[in-house]
């Protein structure tokens, strides 16, 4: 009995020494990709292929995630906060750095154009923040040559350097000029330069990296079925949101609707902060407090896009709170309309991208001088007082290079006119703001508007609306 009990006490003191392989259950979970019916990692994969062929042998370009750089450890979205590697990866989330590389460099004899750097996730960060991709499925599942981790990096860039001169950084975020130092974080672009500076004071640092912008400004058949999904999703949002409206409600109340349909349908979240402005507010064209009562009479601008597989939609309707457009609010959303129309003609591939802005601005110009808003047309750029069109993909406001429009561009189209209290034309015209926003494919042939389903004339959105 005595050894007996002497063996217990062995096996008890050992289960708790030295614990099984079941006590680490960590190591056993498998990564979960969120975009499963998304873009195919293959397409990835010929993007990678395709940039390098617009770089020099003597070059290489750097794609950083934003906490690479800023040391934010919150949850996000990589195609929100920096869209170039979701673009180039399908990467939804995880620290990493990408390199872009042309020629023929090889690591352990393997000829490498790509390489991406992920974190070593410790238990902890799995258990805040879910388990994220590592070495072996970045190099299996999304095909690139190879994956270290981010303690390599500045290894592999002293090697890169021994024959390479250029160094393109890519922008985050993209939508400026390349090689053109952007506004946003300028504090951070200067650091990473002159950190670079310092350490290979012979290298040359461009931001931005050579045809990527004209990459991305023409649509695949794969972005192309993720954004008309999108733009369903936002479209079914918009109908219920429309249908519950009524004086008194307040604005959150009608954006929670919209939003609630874009999540129940399918969308990881809306595109970009949704805007619901009524009444006074609406004159703010992307004020999106969104917490004021709506009163009887007001018009609400509503302008919001679902998220879907990390390509957004981006629509906007003005419609009566109460299911009744006034005399002189129909009037100057008959202007918009009319402004949209003659947009949409311009919207033509070999067409400037400014044309259909020009267009636009020129209906609304003739109309706000026959009701006697303006007596001057350089004047209504005080009521239209922004572009009325901008690229749609990853981003609201996806890249492009605004040259002539393509078979592939996906635009908006969104004249507006803003009148707020207090301008200098008649008080009836006060606190009317009209916005039109619809998404426009650009093809071989005429336009196809992705967003025809929502209703746009004032009697249709009025019997949508049901009053």
């Amino acid at each position: 009995m005595k050894l007996i009990r002497i063996i217990n006490l062995i096996i008890i003191i050992s289960f708790f020494a030295f614990p099984s392989r079941a006590q680490a259950p960590y190591e056993k979970l498998t990564y979960n990709y969120p975009y499963k019916d998304g873009i195919p990692f293959s397409r990835y994969k010929d993007r990678r292929q395709k940039i390098v062929e617009f770089m020099s042998p003597k070059s290489f370009a750097i794609v950083l995630s934003p906490d690479y750089y800023t040391q934010i450890k919150e949850f996000y979205r990589q195609n929100i906060f920096n869209s170039n590697l979701f673009y180039f990866t399908g990467l939804p989330e995880q620290e990493a750095v990408l390199l872009l590389i042309p020629g023929n460099y090889k690591y352990n004899g393997i000829k490498c154009n790509d390489m991406i750097f992920l974190e070593d996730q410790s238990k902890k960060d799995i258990i805040w923040n879910g388990l994220k991709v590592n070495l072996y499925e970045a190099e299996g599942m999304y095909g690139i040559s190879k994956a270290l981790y981010l303690s390599r990096l500045d290894e592999i860039i002293d090697e890169l350097m021994l024959l390479r001169d250029t160094l393109f950084l890519a922008d985050f975020p993209l939508t400026q000029t390349e090689g053109v130092l952007p506004s946003e974080n300028p504090d951070i672009k200067l650091e990473i330069i002159n950190k670079l500076k310092a350490k290979y004071p012979r290298l040359i640092v461009k931001l931005g990296i050579p045809g990527l912008k004209s990459m991305r400004e023409v649509k695949d058949e794969d972005e192309i079925k993720l954004i008309k999904r999108a733009v369903e999703i936002s479209v079914s949002g918009f109908r219920e949101a429309m249908k519950a409206a009524k004086p008194g409600i307040k604005e959150y109340e009608l954006k929670a609707i919209a939003e609630y349909s874009f999540n129940r349908l399918g969308a990881e979240c809306p595109g970009y902060p949704s805007v619901v402005n009524g009444g006074k507010n609406a004159v703010f064209i992307h004020g999106a407090y969104s917490r004021d009562l709506i009163p009887d009479g007001s018009l609400v601008i509503m302008d919001c896009g679902a998220r879907f597989n990390g390509y957004t939609a981006d629509i906007t309707r003005t419609f009566p709170i109460n299911g009744e457009f006034s005399k002189e609010q129909k009037k100057i959303y008959n202007i918009v309309l009319e402004a949209q129309d003659s947009a949409f003609s311009a919207c033509t591939k070999e067409n400037s991208f400014m044309t259909p802005h020009v267009k636009a601005l020129s209906v609304i110009q003739r109309g706000l001088l026959e009701l006697g808003i303006i007596s001057n047309a350089n004047d209504a750029r005080d009521y239209f007082t922004h572009a009325t069109s901008h690229y749609l993909g990853i981003d609201v406001h996806d890249p492009g290079t605004f040259g002539n429009l393509k078979p592939g561009n996906v635009i908006t189209v969104e004249p507006g006119i803003y009148i707020p209290e207090g301008s200098p034309c008649d008080s009836k015209w006060w606190n009317i703001c009209i916005r039109i926003e619809d998404d426009v494919l650009i093809t071989q042939g005429e336009p196809v508007i992705l967003t025809k389903d929502l209703p746009r004339k004032p009697g249709d959105i009025e019997d949508l609306i049901g009053k």
